[in-house]
């Protein structure tokens, strides 16, 4: 399986993450095609995306708490944060979402499998308690 912990900048060290997830063909193909890394690594990052689209995103546990919805990338086009759309089942987790209420998890959080996205420590990215805003120093 895949880490964020093999998430790296350089072009060299993502082909190497890609190339354990089975995407040889593929690479070969863009290689070929795409001269430009930075253009080479859009098209890689789109074809990912488009083979994990909709997958289920799992908890280590088991739980199915959403489906993949989306990346963010930086401008390297490094994947940074899965947007997850949860699933309904049993309530909310309490882990940053975005203003459509979609999860947002970092991917050094995430593994990719053949069949679901695993989020490893989801403790890890738990939000923090909101402070109630009466309450305080005014």
């Amino acid at each position: 399986m895949n880490t964020a912990s093999d998430h790296v900048s350089d072009p060299s060290d993502i082909i190497a993450l890609f190339l354990k997830a089975g995407f040889l063909p593929l690479i070969q193909k863009l290689l070929h095609d795409h001269k430009n890394k930075y253009q080479f690594m859009f098209y890689l990052v789109m074809e990912f995306y488009s083979r994990v689209n909709q997958k289920p995103v799992m908890s280590s546990s088991g739980e199915i708490i959403g489906y993949v919805k989306s990346f963010m990338a930086d401008e390297k086009w490094n994947l940074t944060t899965m947007v997850a759309k949860p699933s309904g089942g049993r309530g909310r987790l309490n882990i940053p979402t975005d203003d459509d209420g979609n999860y947002l998890i970092p991917m050094s959080n995430v593994n990719v499998g053949n069949d679901a996205i695993v989020v490893m420590n989801i403790e890890s990215i738990r939000r923090l308690p909101r402070q109630d805003q009466h309450s305080g120093l005014q």
